[in-house]
């Protein structure tokens, strides 16, 4: 698929705005970018009415037996399909977090970030940043691997890192280890 300079729908309840929705807007074969609007629920205590994120997905990743077998089997295997799966399963990196009472002026800041990101430079980043509090960047995220941040934490004794350890999130291949081992 060739890049797209707009996004369109996703995913969602017809009405989004009280409900919530995805858009996609896809950037060459590789990647897509997606903008997800959530409506808070208790925005009188918070003060504010909608939570919009960007999150970039990376279409490949996708397990098509893992989405086929979720969706009963007879499903039009399309980038759209897969680029939802692999949000809603969490499988995108963080790229931007806006949030307020404005939903249209949200969805514009979203729209723009991602424009910002076709910049080679910009994108790169982006994905280097850290995302959470273990300290996963962008990209590791992304792929799931919490084993980076835990072992980066560790060398710097992060207690944050010391406790994912203890839970058993530490998830390190030795050399030798293979598919047989």
């Amino acid at each position: 698929m060739k890049m797209s300079k707009k996004f369109v729908f996703l995913s969602g309840d017809i009405n989004w705005k009280d409900h919530g929705g995805s858009w996609v807007r896809f950037r060459g074969a590789r990647d897509a970018h997606v903008i997800s609007l959530h409506p808070i629920d208790n925005h009188e205590e918070t003060g504010m009415k909608y939570y919009v994120s960007l999150g970039g997905v990376h279409v490949p990743s996708a397990d098509d037996e893992k989405i086929v077998a979720e969706c009963g089997g007879d499903v039009d295997m399309s980038d759209f399909l897969r680029v939802d799966w692999l949000y809603r399963y969490g499988s995108y990196a963080p790229l931007g977090e806006f949030s307020g009472n404005n939903y249209k002026s949200l969805m514009k800041s979203a729209r723009a970030r991602s424009r910002e990101l076709d910049n080679e430079i910009a994108e790169k980043e982006a994905m280097e940043r850290p995302v959470n509090l273990i300290g996963s960047t962008a990209l590791e995220y992304q792929r799931g691997d919490l084993s980076s941040a835990i072992l980066r934490g560790l060398a710097n004794a992060s207690p944050e890192a010391e406790l994912m350890a203890k839970m058993g999130m530490l998830h390190v291949k030795h050399v030798g280890d293979g598919p047989d081992n």
